[in-house]
């Protein structure tokens, strides 16, 4: 919103939309002053408006002449004051009645002023109207076309004393007979097109609250819109962020409608329960109604439509208020932690209050600092909504709202809008302004998630993690560690509950991104300090892995310093892996070929020289070239790939020579990455990708890896850092997955399904019985194990809920396939396969 000036002139005519208006002057000399510097003052004043310790009237009078003053002067200034105007009406939506109240006043005294700005705000509205049916200049738009529609729907409706009702009226018929068309072809987007218009219709009577005529207008339009949205649009099960939650069908446009109905029938004066009274004191202006009609040229559905199949999955889902309509975090934030507002307020109220803060959010992503500040004064345009409520009680519950509406965006299933770090780094930035007053908002839905981990869906776990990761680091790690100290010692024996899980997942990668380690650890409880030294293969993995390459004594071997093993001192050829490094060293440093024969013979000579400890040298030779690489290439993952680029003809040389299965080659590669990497994984998944991209490994092998066990544990449940990468690489798969490569998504379905029904077969229960959370009590061995193989069943259904809802793009191709393979693995239990066919079908309703 900064408006620069280039060349000024002075004129008392401003010609716009080919209408010459002449424009009252007060007497006072316009001419021969510094134009920039006044123009500048009124934007600044015109962006900063309510802020005011004063008197709001006095501000609006003062503003009004300000604005009448520079419009006559040039045209350069009232394209300043319509872009200021315009950029704070998408950018700051809560100070639309504000504006509005402006317009209204400058109305009395200059009524060419107000249709002026006017005017320009319907083409602006007529542009975003064609933008939904026209690609061309969508990338460049700084809002999605339908946010921008329903904020110039809202700002016209505040604008109803002094327009003509006629015209309002008709174009929310026209917006509604939209929503009503495409509903029968889309019902998830008809649906978010009648919320956006309905949550605005009671702007109507911000200012307009004596209007009988235009009370009876909108009365009649929502009873033809309830006939006309009669159907019950279903809640979709896959976008539901807690995953063992029963949900139940709801349509909310129908409950919006009810809640309107009920304002409008109740007379007016409710709308008083709805917006704050503190400036409704348009009665007292005349409000005389402007000259001025206008007409707007829609899209049709069929254009709207054929535009939604060239976006991306997410763009009419973004763009609206409330979307997708399924996203209940909040409510069962509300329901379940104790922390809801106490205070009465109207829930239609908690909806035009949340309807904002997400296009604050939004709308000013560019500048995280700038939105932070604008939602930190939020609570002043909103503080009449609480019925006897005082100044800190209504602020404290105004920002409790807000923490909580950013919160659940960046869970948002099935994506967020914008990348996650913005919503992260704007919470964070809540915590550095104002500590006292967020940190514990913040802390509220930390323990809230925590103590739902058992329930969370598979990516809001993810995102959890993230997100607390992001968040302690940025503050020194200080987080009340104490609190978590009982469940750590009594879930440590449970590799598959959730909370153990991410204990362990939260300690570790933290300490991998940390630069003092140390630091970090003096942080942390000794319970917790316990964690960092796990790695993704535990020391006796490492002891059978060792059992099965080599005949030897090994014990000598430390296994705690990770790494590149065959340097130590316990390896009788030690020193001849220090020439296979000198030579990689060389190869890569000349940048030539070199001799390929040279590399060929140390490692046969490791063979030769030792072939008694050894119980399969093929095996080994993958194993030392590998791990050589990623130890010449440890300290950045450039320089990694460049030791794989000059040296990979080479490797794939001798790789041929090898006697064993391709496939299983590819897994050696891949577990000999991660062995190296053994404590900090999230490098050797990076790693792993150069190596597919020379053509070390394949995707189907890298998701046969991730389900494998390890430790006689699943690291798909178990570790983040697998679960990121699986859902990475059907990501990129996604983009041109025809036909054939279909099977990765095939075999990850199936692993999932195999993980199922193990764990049911573990329990060994009967097809009928109802699987619920394991009770805590004083449990036996046989107790825990049962425990621990539920949880182990749970998250696979989380998992495979994850895959059903993230590539539902390919998984609806595949209907037949999904339905089949449950028998084909003797997968029987019927609650199991009931849940999955459900998903299974819904598959074929997402957009």
């Amino acid at each position: 919103m900064v408006s620069i000036l280039e060349e000024t002139h002075s004129s008392s005519n401003v010609i716009r939309s080919n209408i010459e208006i002449t424009l009252k002057h007060r007497g006072e000399n316009l001419y021969n002053r510094p134009t920039k510097h006044h123009i500048e003052q009124c934007v600044n004043e015109i962006r900063h408006i309510g802020e005011s310790s004063c008197s709001f009237v006095e501000e609006c009078s003062v503003l009004k002449d300000m604005i009448s003053r520079e419009i006559s002067l040039s045209s350069n200034s009232s394209e300043a004051i319509f872009k200021t105007i315009n950029a704070l009406i998408i950018e700051q939506p809560h100070k639309q009645p504000d504006v509005a109240f402006l317009i209204i006043g400058i109305a009395e005294d200059e009524p060419q002023v107000s249709i002026l700005i006017i005017s320009y705000l319907i083409q602006e509205l007529q542009t975003q109207l064609d933008l939904t049916r026209n690609n061309n200049k969508l990338e460049t738009s700084p809002v999605e076309p339908w946010t921008a529609i329903k904020l110039f729907t809202r700002f016209l409706s505040l604008l109803s004393p002094i327009l003509n009702l006629r015209d309002i009226v008709n174009h929310y018929k026209s917006i509604l007979k939209l929503a009503y068309e495409i509903n029968n072809k889309n019902a998830v987007l008809g649906n978010l097109i009648l919320e956006s218009v309905l949550l605005n219709i009671p702007y109507l009577f911000y200012f307009n609250r004596k209007n009988k005529i235009l009370q009876f207008e909108i009365i009649n339009l929502i009873n033809v819109t309830e006939v006309n949205f009669t159907g019950n649009h279903q809640v979709i099960d896959l976008y539901h962020p807690f995953c063992l939650e029963n949900v139940k069908n709801s349509n909310k446009s129908q409950v919006t409608i009810a809640e309107l109905k009920q304002l409008l029938y109740g007379g007016l004066d409710k709308f008083n329960k709805i917006f704050p009274e503190s400036i409704n004191t348009i009665s007292e202006l005349s409000c005389k109604k402007l000259d001025q009609q206008w007409t707007l040229h829609y899209p049709t559905v069929s254009s709207i439509l054929a535009l939604k199949e060239t976006q991306t999955n997410n763009y009419f889902t973004d763009c609206l208020w409330n979307s997708p309509l399924y996203q209940d975090y909040e409510a069962q934030f509300g329901k379940i932690s104790n922390t809801s507002n106490k205070t009465p307020i109207k829930k239609y109220s908690k909806q035009v209050v949340r309807d904002n803060i997400i296009d604050i959010v939004h709308n000013i992503e560019f500048n995280k600092i700038e939105a932070c500040e604008k939602l930190m004064q939020f609570h002043k345009y909103f503080q009449d909504i609480y019925l006897n409520c005082g100044w800190d009680d209504c602020t404290e519950n105004i920002y409790r709202i807000v923490i909580q509406t950013i919160v659940s965006l960046l869970l948002r299933l099935p994506h967020s809008t914008i990348p996650n770090v913005y919503y992260a780094t704007l919470l964070q930035q809540f915590c550095k302004k104002s500590p006292k007053q967020f940190a514990p908002l913040i802390g509220e839905h930390f323990r809230f998630l925590y103590k739902n981990l058992y329930n969370l869906d598979y990516e809001t776990n993810l995102e959890f993690e993230k997100w607390f990761r992001f968040q302690v680091t940025n503050f020194n790690y200080q987080w009340k560690w104490d609190e978590w100290i009982d469940d750590c010692d009594k879930y440590q024996v449970y590799s598959y509950n959730a909370k153990w899980i991410f204990h362990v997942n939260v300690v570790k990668r933290l300490a991998s991104s940390t630069s003092n380690l140390q630091e970090f650890k003096m942080s942390l409880p000794l319970t917790f300090q316990n964690i960092l030294s796990k790695k993704y293969f535990d020391n006796y993995n490492m002891i059978q892995y060792m059992n099965n390459l080599f005949d030897f004594d090994h014990n000598c071997i430390d296994f705690e310093d990770v790494g590149l093993l065959y340097l130590q001192d316990g390896f009788p050829f030690n020193q001849t892996v220090l020439h296979i490094l000198d030579c990689m060293h060389i190869r890569n440093n000349d940048g030539t070929n070199g001799d390929i024969n040279e590399l060929i013979h140390l490692v046969e000579q490791i063979g030769k020289d030792n072939l008694k400890f050894f119980k399969n040298f093929e095996i080994f030779k993958i194993i030392i070239l590998i791990q050589c690489i990623c130890h010449s290439g440890r300290r950045s993952l450039s320089h990694a790939n460049r030791y794989i680029e000059a040296l990979g003809d080479t490797i794939f040389e001798i790789f041929q020579q090898v006697e064993i299965n391709k496939n299983y080659l590819q897994f050696v590669v891949i577990d000999s990455v991660i062995r190296y990497w053994n404590s900090n994984v999230s490098t050797g998944f990076l790693l792993i990708n150069s190596f597919k991209q020379f053509d070390f490994v394949s995707d189907l092998v890298i998701v046969d890896f991730l389900f494998c066990d390890a430790n006689h544990e699943l690291k798909i449940i178990t570790n983040y850092e697998a679960r990121e990468y699986l859902l990475q690489t059907l990501e990129e798969n996604m983009r041109w997955s025809e036909g054939s490569n279909y099977e990765l998504f095939i075999r990850s379905y199936r692993l999932t399904l195999k993980i199922i029904s193990d764990a049911l077969n573990e329990l060994n229960i009967g097809d009928q019985t109802t699987i619920t959370l394991p009770d805590f009590m004083e449990e036996s061995e046989t107790q825990r194990r049962n425990s621990n193989s539920t949880w182990k069943y749970f998250e696979g259904i989380k998992l495979i809920k994850c895959l059903l809802r993230k590539f539902h793009c390919v998984y609806r191709q595949l209907t037949d396939i999904l339905f089949d393979l449950p028998h084909q693995i003797d997968l029987t239990h019927f609650q199991t396969i009931e849940r999955i066919a459900l998903w299974i079908k819904e598959c074929q309703n997402l957009g």
